[in-house]
C-alpha cells in the first residue's frame, strides 16, 4: 500500500521530519541481503479522492458516493463544537446531522442548544437531546429533521452550540464559512443537483434519474493472528532503524496457512511508529505468488498498525498530532500475497474531530 501521507496539516503540531530515509533502491538492496521479501509490494493501488476543504468545512466521499461534510471552529487547532452532515449515495436516502459539543466536565446528558434553529425564524434556538461520552455530548438529527436543520444554516454566518445543563458551559461557535460550497460538493458527487433531494441546489429533476450506487470491490482475506512469541524466522529480519526507540522488536502476524507477516520499525516518533512489512522467503513459497528465488518487491510501511478483533483486517493510524484529531487511517486485508486497502478515512485539519467521525474516501467488502 502507499504511505498514508496527507498534505500539510493546518493547526497541528506534527512532529519534525526524521533524518533522510533510505531510497527505495537502498532499502531493496538491504532487504535482498537479509533474505526477506517485502510483503506489501503487490498491494492494489486505489485512486482516491482526498477530502476537500472549503473555508472551515471539510468534505469527503467514498467510491459508493457516501459523503460526509464537517463544519468546525474557525481558529486553527481549536477544540470545541463541530457539525457533521452525512448522507449515502442511495437516491432515496436522507441525511443525518450530528451536532457535537466538547466538554471536559461531567454534565450528564443535557440538551444541546443551537442558534440558528431548524425553523423559519433563524433567530430562534433549537434544543436537542444528547448523549455524552468520551468528552463529547452529541445530538443526532435524521431525515426531515436533518433537512430542516440544514435549511436553517443557509442564511446564517455562524452556528452557536451550547449545553443546557446544571454545570455552566461556554458556547462554542462553528464557522459556516465554506458550508454552502461543501454541501454543493456533496450534491455534485451524489448527482443530486437539480432534484428535490439536493441539500443546496434543488429543482424539479426526477429523483429517479440519480444512478444506482456502484457495487463495492470484493477482497478475499486470510485471517491473521498474533503469535505469543516471535518465531525463529524473525531472525532473517533487518534490525530496527536507528530512528526507532532502542530495543524495538518486530511486530508479527500469522495467517491461516501458517505464513508469517512481519513489521520492522523504520521511524519512531512521539506518537507515530512506522513499520516496513516483510514476508520471510521461506514462507513466501507457500503463498502462491509470482516471486522467484526470493527476489524482493517494492513496498512501503504501515503507521501505528494493529490487528482488529476478527483478524480479517489490520488498521493503521497516521496521526497529524498527538491527540489524534487529524491525519489518516486505513484498514487493510491480507490476501496471502499482498496487503490490500479496504477502507480509508482522513482529516486534513486539526480541530478536535475524533477519528470515527472523519470522512471515508474508500471502502471495499472483505470476504
Amino acid at each position: 500500500m502507499s504511505r498514508l501521507t496527507l498534505s500539510p496539516f493546518v493547526g497541528g503540531d506534527r512532529q519534525a521530519p526524521p533524518r533522510r530515509r533510505a531510497s527505495t533502491s537502498e532499502r531493496l538492496a538491504a532487504t535482498l541481503a537479509a533474505g526477506v521479501l517485502l510483503a506489501s509490494g503487490q498491494a492494489i493501488a486505489k485512486e482516491q479522492q482526498e477530502p476537500a476543504t472549503f473555508g472551515d468545512w471539510v468534505v469527503g466521499c467514498d467510491n459508493q458516493r457516501s459523503c460526509v461534510a464537517i463544519g468546525m471552529p474557525s481558529e486553527d487547532g481549536q477544540i470545541g463544537a463541530y457539525v457533521r452532515i452525512a448522507r449515502s449515495g442511495v437516491r432515496d436516502d436522507l441525511p443525518t446531522v450530528t451536532i457535537a459539543y466538547y466538554t471536559d466536565k461531567k454534565v450528564g446528558n443535557p440538551q444541546i442548544v443551537t442558534t440558528p434553529a431548524p425553523a423559519k425564524d433563524a433567530s430562534q434556538q433549537g434544543s436537542f437531546g444528547s448523549r455524552c461520552e468520551d468528552d463529547f455530548c452529541i445530538a443526532t438529527l435524521r431525515g426531515a429533521d436533518a433537512m430542516r436543520f440544514i435549511d436553517a444554516l443557509r442564511d446564517a454566518k455562524t452556528l452557536t452550540v451550547a449545553l443546557r445543563a446544571k454545570v455552566p458551559t461556554d458556547a462554542s461557535v462553528v464557522s459556516l464559512k465554506g458550508s454552502a460550497a461543501a454541501l454543493l460538493y456533496v450534491d455534485d458527487r451524489q448527482q443530486r443537483i437539480g432534484t428535490p433531494s439536493a441539500l443546496l441546489r434543488r429543482g424539479t429533476r426526477a429523483i429517479a434519474t440519480i444512478p444506482d450506487v456502484p457495487a463495492l470491490p470484493q477482497v478475499q482475506a486470510l485471517t491473521l493472528t498474533v503469535p505469543k512469541t516471535l518465531p525463529a524466522s524473525a531472525k532473517q529480519l533487518p534490525k530496527a532503524n536507528e530512528d526507532c526507540p532502542q530495543g524495538t522488536e518486530p511486530i508479527a502476524f500469522q495467517d491461516a496457512r501458517g505464513a508469517m507477516l512481519y513489521g520492522v520499525c523504520e521511524i519512531g516518533g512521539a506518537y507515530n511508529m512506522s513499520y516496513t512489512m516483510y514476508l520471510p522467503s521461506t514462507a513466501a513459497k507457500t503463498t502462491g505468488g509470482s516471486r522467484k528465488n526470493g527476489a524482493p518487491v517494492a513496498g512501503d510501511s504501515l503507521t501505528n498498525p494493529w490487528l482488529n478483533k476478527d483478524g480479517k483486517t489490520l488498521s493503521t493510524f497516521d496521526k497529524g498530532r498527538g491527540i489524534g484529531d487529524c491525519g489518516a487511517s486505513s484498514d487493510l486485508a491480507w490476501t496471502g500475497t499482498a496487503l490490500v486497502e479496504v477502507a480509508r478515512s482522513a482529516m486534513p485539519v486539526c480541530k478536535g474531530v475524533p477519528m470515527d467521525a472523519w470522512p471515508t474516501t474508500y471502502r471495499a467488502a472483505v470476504r
